[in-house]
């Protein structure tokens, strides 16, 4: 999967399909539209299986401040421009605009991080079910400039206490957003999700 064409044509965070103009739902489906869905499931499926095991031991400032930081030095390493956003109980914890970021950024990571706080699952996994036809903005009537169907924030969650917040990235194509979170947060918990990241 990690070659997809379908599953790596991307438009920023902003883009209207993972894949293409691939009309999915409209009429019989293609060979091709049966394999963009079945490849769809398998990355629904990863990104459930990291979050059931992205569990962290305890959370504090201090891991905050660590991810949002792993997520800055990745970012430096990668030479792109990211918001990075780690809110906790309501508060936000680590907020980084780096070189070249934009106030647009952080309204998509706004928007992102209040999908994920509504659903408790990360926005990728709703931005990929929206383009299989379960689009909870529109279900459930939300306003798009406040909920924003784009991959990126990822829910921080403890043991014995559930989710307590989120950590955010606004800059790159949203599955890159969505694997930097994921790395830095798998980092914390001393957690090898190499399998289950290097798919994405």
């Amino acid at each position: 999967m990690t070659d997809s064409p379908y599953l790596h044509v991307q438009r920023g965070e902003g883009n209207v399909s993972f894949f293409g103009p691939v009309p999915l739902g409209s009429g019989k489906p293609s060979t091709r539209e049966n394999q963009v869905r079945l490849e769809f499931q398998a990355l629904l499926e990863i990104i459930a299986a990291q979050e059931a095991t992205l569990i962290l031991p305890y959370f504090d400032a201090n891991m905050a401040f660590a991810i949002g930081s792993h997520i800055r030095d990745a970012a430096l390493a990668m030479e792109a421009a990211l918001t990075i956003e780690v809110v906790a109980h309501d508060q936000q914890i680590f907020r980084v605009a780096m070189e070249g970021s934009t106030p647009t950024n952080f309204d998509y990571a706004r928007r992102k991080r209040n999908l994920t706080n509504l659903h408790q699952r990360s926005s990728y996994a709703l931005a990929i079910e929206a383009e299989l036809g379960r689009n909870v903005v529109e279900r459930m009537a939300l306003n798009p400039r406040d909920y924003g169907l784009y991959g990126g924030c990822v829910p921080i969650r403890v043991a014995g206490a559930g989710m307590i917040g989120t950590v955010t990235v606004s800059g790159l194509p949203q599955h890159e957003d969505h694997r930097l979170v994921v790395e830095a947060l798998a980092a914390q918990a001393d957690i090898d999700l190499s399998d289950l990241i290097a798919t994405l």
